[in-house]
């Protein structure tokens, strides 16, 4: 079982999220940062969106889904849905890949999390 794997309900169903190497290296691509500078702004609230449309879509195709689903998907249900949907979803993917769905949370050092919605 891949630790980094996450269940989160999504748009009309629920759905598998998974950052792996292949989908870390393509957001750092399409961002133009390492994917820990975009954790970083998500925790501190200062994300862009796009943050979350990629991670969210990175995420479905590292589930499982076909990039084509996911595109759809994200089309749907980010770009023109209130922030405060697609931010928890990013968020909780993101949190999967850095510390394992299994625990779902981060450990205890890490630094206090800024609103994901002050961004």
């Amino acid at each position: 079982m891949n630790p980094r794997v996450v269940h989160l309900t999504f748009g009309d169903g629920e759905y598998p999220f998974a950052i792996n190497i292949g989908e870390a290296r393509e957001l750092e691509a399409l961002k133009g940062v390492g994917i820990g500078a975009v954790y970083k702004r998500i925790l501190a609230g200062d994300w862009h969106h796009d943050d979350c449309y990629q991670i969210i879509r990175l995420g479905m195709i590292g589930g499982g889904m076909t990039p084509a689903e996911a595109l759809q998907k994200c089309r749907t249900y980010v770009l023109d849905r209130p922030f405060a949907e697609a931010v928890p979803v990013a968020l909780a993917v993101l949190l999967a890949a850095f510390h394992s769905a299994e625990t779902g949370k981060a450990p205890a050092s890490e630094p206090a999390m800024a609103s994901p919605l002050a961004g």
